[in-house]
């Protein structure tokens, strides 16, 4: 394999210039979508209708709405040009600003926001959205063919084989599809974990007598000023740290020799996340018992990490994880 700027990690910032190569997002439009076509294939899957926000992005890169369920979705075809169902107002801003998509292929969609409309709304309006995607599918050639779906809903899916389609899922195409990363997906991993560690290198100035929500304030700001799309930044102390873990950023003064548990989970740079963790022990050096603790952490994690190579399971990387039984689940084995 030839080696040059494409083939490495982005060494190049978040930014785009037209003397440096960087992230060639245009080339990575291309490929991610070429490779859920050829998985569609090898699934006999003639359409996959998407719903997930995250498969949108990865097969048409439109953003989609993580928030809401079904303000846009996709039809994706093994051998045609995609379809974009998308929010009343910004159909006219996508065709703009998503010039890889055909403007005739983005079209207004249909969303019954999870029922909120109550049971007869959200049929009346399921089976709007079931005429639209039947028409769609025959004047491409797929209606009674395998029609692929992730996270449709029930009322959905009801209105769609009320209209003759018949629905498989589509995660294992999809997963098969996203399994191996292109170069630029590389890069755009490389890139949000730089901007992770931006936010952890703010942390550094945390200290006692500052609540976890300042903590978690400096680690935001440090990592949307790097370049993040969307920033998590989560500090857990003390009690904090296990017992209530989801209970983050919260007014609680941390107190010297306070063990502190940080995460940059969900921070994003063109859709691609990082779930990274560290812990620190604050005003203090750690002591023997905490540093034994992370040090068989430590081995544990590598161990792992050296387990994954080509032709190995996730059986084979699990051997050197702790038995489920630790965790209170004594039925696995």
């Amino acid at each position: 394999m030839p080696v040059g700027a494409s083939w490495l990690p982005n060494p190049y910032g978040v930014g785009s210039t037209d003397y440096l190569a960087g992230i060639n997002f245009e080339r990575m439009r291309q490929e991610r979508l070429r490779k859920a076509q050829a998985a569609l294939k090898r699934h006999n899957i003639a359409a996959a209708l998407l719903v997930r926000h995250e498969n949108i992005r990865y097969t048409i890169a439109v953003k989609g709405h993580a928030f809401c369920p079904q303000l846009s979705y996709a039809l994706v075809f093994a051998e045609h040009e995609p379809i974009l169902y998308e929010l009343g107002d910004m159909v006219e801003h996508q065709r703009l600003y998503c010039p890889w998509l055909e403007p005739e292929n983005i079209r207004f969609s249909y969303s019954w926001l999870d029922s909120i409309c109550g049971a007869d709304g959200a049929r009346q309006e399921a089976k709007r959205f079931a005429a639209s995607i039947v028409a769609d599918l025959n004047a491409h050639g797929a209606l009674g063919e395998r029609i692929g779906v992730d996270a449709l809903d029930e009322v959905g899916r009801t209105a769609l084989r009320e209209a003759g389609v018949e629905l498989v899922d589509v995660k294992p195409a999809i997963m098969q599809a996203r399994r191996c990363k292109t170069p630029d997906e590389i890069a755009c991993i490389e890139t949000a974990i730089a901007i992770s560690n931006n936010g952890y290198a703010s942390f550094m100035s945390f200290k006692p007598g500052m609540r976890e929500r300042d903590g978690g304030a400096a680690m935001h700001a440090a990592m949307l000023a790097a370049g993040a799309e969307f920033a998590s930044g989560g500090v857990r102390s003390k009690l904090n740290t296990y017992d209530v873990y989801h209970h983050g950023n919260t007014d609680r003064i941390v107190d010297a020799g306070d063990l502190v548990v940080v995460n940059t989970c969900g921070t994003t740079f063109a859709g691609y996340r990082v779930c990274i963790y560290r812990s620190f022990i604050l005003g203090r050096k750690p002591n023997r018992k905490e540093r034994d603790f992370y040090a068989r952490c430590h081995d544990r994690v590598h161990a792992i990490i050296d387990a994954i190579k080509p032709g190995a399971t996730t059986a084979d990387a699990a051997k050197s994880l702790l038995p489920a039984s630790t965790w209170g689940y004594w039925y696995c084995v």
